[in-house]
């Protein structure tokens, strides 16, 4: 019974992500600068919920030689450093909220390969969205956002991570956040403003 009710929740979750489901997928690779570029969109069209997403993302995959690397697969073991971008809008609309967002996101991630002790992370999320909608009650409401994380000479110390298990110990570098929040009940405006820094010493 309760593998069943799992398996269903399971659906549900696939159903709403749109994951597996991708359409109009599109891949090139740019011998000239190293690029692989990958876009699709994602659709869920369910009753009471429709959510659309579209994507484009960006590698460059380079060896400890700084190489390019046109087939990443298959030379998995050769790459040492990886360029990435990504960038994301979609929509979700439901029975009682609406609500459109957008994503950006920017890395450079060096020592990848085994022959490197450290992993080095340096880059930024970018995010903005709204949505609105009606309570229960009756009562409306809108919501925005645009939050920012900024990922600054994270440094992982790979023999250290795998004796203690965990990322706790043999991280070191800097984490920014900045998240602004606006809401409007009933014509009723509010803001807050949550940032911060985190420095890692591990």
């Amino acid at each position: 019974m309760h593998d069943d009710d799992d398996r269903r929740g399971d659906h549900r979750r696939n159903d709403y992500s749109g994951r597996g489901g991708e359409r109009n997928y599109q891949y090139e690779y740019d011998p000239q600068t190293g690029t692989h570029t990958l876009s699709f969109d994602r659709e869920v069209m369910n009753e009471n919920f429709e959510k659309t997403m579209s994507a484009v993302l960006t590698y460059i995959f380079t060896n400890m030689d700084g190489d390019f690397i046109a087939a990443p697969r298959i030379n998995s073991e050769r790459i040492e450093n990886i360029d990435f971008t990504s960038s994301k809008s979609g929509s979700v609309m439901s029975r009682f909220r609406d609500s459109e967002f957008s994503r950006s996101d920017t890395f450079s991630i060096t020592g990848v390969s085994d022959a490197s002790t450290f992993l080095t992370i340096d880059g930024n999320h970018y995010g903005n969205g709204t949505f609105s909608g009606v309570t229960r009650d009756g009562d409306t409401f809108e919501r925005s956002f645009v939050n920012v994380i900024n990922f600054l000479d994270i440094v992982i110390n790979k023999d250290t991570v795998a004796a203690y298990g965990n990322l706790s110990q043999g991280v070191t570098g800097t984490l920014t956040y900045d998240l602004n929040i606006f809401r409007t009940n009933n014509g009723e405006e509010t803001g807050k403003n949550v940032s911060g820094t985190i420095e890692m010493e591990g």
